[in-house]
């Protein structure tokens, strides 16, 4: 039998000493070309859904302070109309300023309000809205925050942002 190839002890030789290491090469540069990819499409994620997070918090923010201008605005009105009642009840004399019962329905009416308003818009309420409400009408009506807390659980029970399908 006539053999006309490369002797096969050289061929062995080549295949361990180049091919195979040059071929492993090239299948860690495959894998490192992917691992890399990978790393770089991870990494455009987590940019997208920071970008996201920022732009959802900004739009919260300025819906949270679009809600608290008009409760600001609601409970001025308000103030001006109890003002307004009392000078007129007083006859147009000097001002009398409201009862502590005038002053605990209205904070009554801001609270009822409040709920409705988070009832209707659940994602737009941010966490701490409760006592955000709270201090807001303590504030307002010289109420101390205690007691508006006190009373703000008849309308924000524990477990009000379930409920009102705000927090799942």
């Amino acid at each position: 039998m006539v053999y006309s190839g490369m002797p096969i002890a050289e061929q062995s030789r080549y295949t361990g000493e180049k091919y195979l290491p040059a071929l492993a090469g090239l299948k860690q540069q495959q894998a490192d070309k992917q691992t890399g990819l990978q790393s770089s499409l991870a990494d455009i994620a987590a940019r997208q859904a920071q970008q996201a997070y920022s732009i959802r918090e900004q739009q919260m923010q300025r819906e949270m302070a679009a809600q608290q201008a008009e409760l600001d605005r609601q409970q001025k009105e308000r103030q001006f109309q109890m003002e307004l009642a009392a000078r007129r009840s007083s006859g147009g004399g000097s001002t009398r300023q409201p009862s502590a019962a005038e002053r605990w329905a209205a904070a009554q009416q801001d609270m009822a309000r409040a709920l409705d308003w988070a009832k209707q818009n659940p994602t737009k309420v941010a966490d701490g809205y409760r006592e955000q409400v709270g201090q807001k009408i303590a504030a307002t009506y010289g109420i101390p925050y205690t007691d508006v807390m006190k009373q703000a659980g008849q309308y924000f029970p524990n477990g009000w942002e379930w409920q009102a399908g705000i927090r799942k």
